[in-house]
């Protein structure tokens, strides 16, 4: 329930950052500067809220788009740093 919750609130952050962006794409385009930077303001504000709110679930949302688990990537981590470990030796 909590994961289902939280990757809604990702996709909703992301559908409005990217409309806020959109927005801000069209008034730049009709010149109008001031709208333009709101809007590219609007947007910053919107996914940095949203990373610094639950950075965790975030990395979880994309690796579920990639096909991947987290523990996969921290595994593979831990194989680069034994080899690089080794390397050195």
């Amino acid at each position: 329930m909590a994961k289902s919750k939280s990757t809604s609130r990702i996709v909703l952050t992301s559908v409005l950052s990217a409309l806020a962006l959109v927005i801000a794409f069209v008034c730049a385009f009709n010149q109008s500067l001031t709208l333009a930077v709101t809007f590219f303001i609007i947007s910053a504000v919107v996914i940095s809220t949203l990373w610094w709110q639950n950075p965790e679930a975030l990395k979880a949302h994309r690796h579920e788009h990639r096909g991947t688990s987290m523990e996969d990537e921290v595994i593979a981590k831990e194989q680069q740093k034994q080899l690089q470990m080794e390397q050195a030796r």
